[in-house]
């Protein structure tokens, strides 16, 4: 939550927090039921199970957010 809102800012690690439970309470369940009703069952297999990729996605998202603002610090800097 502090790393997608901000350390330096409450409204922006409430916006973090908002995000991750949104996104986890709300988003992933709505992404499940649209996949196992889009899913064929022919021969591709189960359905995959998108709780054990939440891992993923929310590394990849503080791995995103990381290397954008340091990117973007490192930008500020350089114009100085």
């Amino acid at each position: 939550m502090v790393i997608l809102g901000g350390a330096g800012s409450v409204p922006g690690v409430m916006l973090g927090a908002v995000l991750i439970i949104g996104y986890d309470k709300v988003i992933l369940p709505q992404l499940a039921i649209l996949l196992a009703a889009l899913w064929p069952n022919i021969s591709v297999g189960p359905v995959p199970n998108l709780r054990g990729a939440s891992f993923l996605t929310f590394g990849l998202a503080l791995y995103l957010t990381v290397l954008w603002r340091a990117r973007r610090k490192s930008l500020t800097f350089k114009g100085e």
